[in-house]
């Protein structure tokens, strides 16, 4: 019976794809395990204290509280009282010829003296 198990594991061993599939494979699947086990962690923390308001303060209190959701609108609401639509003017890229500082420099001058009269 041993020499059975002792040749068996001398082919094993022999074989180049055992050599390098098997190990490759633990890999995989111990890291798949491994993986899961911490992302579990999440799921379970969440279930054990749930939305209750001392856990809620110590998150606020270390930084990682609830942000507080925004909607759409309200971000373009926000947007539109900081921005002034109506005082924009437009400057040009440069072409490739051109240098990018002396064209807009330039196109801010001519925009300054077309206001001030």
């Amino acid at each position: 019976m041993l020499n059975y198990i002792a040749s068996s594991v001398k082919r094993i061993t022999a074989n180049k794809h055992a050599r390098r599939g098997l190990p490759f494979l633990t890999f995989l699947v111990v890291g798949w395990l491994g993986v899961r086990e911490f992302a579990q962690i999440r799921y379970d923390v969440k279930k054990k204290y749930g939305e209750s308001a001392a856990f809620q303060e110590r998150m606020e209190q270390s930084g990682r509280g609830k942000k507080k959701k925004t909607t759409a609108q309200e971000e373009y609401e926000a947007m539109m009282e900081k921005t002034d639509l109506d005082s924009w003017f437009n400057i040009r890229g440069p072409r490739p010829e051109e240098d990018s500082r002396t064209v807009q420099q330039k196109m801010r001058d001519e925009h300054r003296k077309q206001n001030a009269v």
